[in-house]
């Protein structure tokens, strides 16, 4: 049961969860939200760097 709770906190869609949660209240600016979505499509193509070097 403990590893599976680690796997998940760990895992790439529950950061990304987080993080929205964060950027999601109601007085974010622009700015935040154009960081926030680069933030996100970094991590996306580490993934894609990930799995091109494996």
């Amino acid at each position: 049961m403990k590893e599976t709770i680690k796997k998940i906190f760990n895992s790439e869609y529950f950061k990304k969860m987080m993080i929205y949660s964060i950027f999601s209240s109601p007085n974010l600016s622009k700015n935040d939200y154009m960081y926030f979505n680069n933030m996100l499509r970094e991590m996306d193509s580490d993934k894609v760097e990930l799995k091109k070097a494996s």
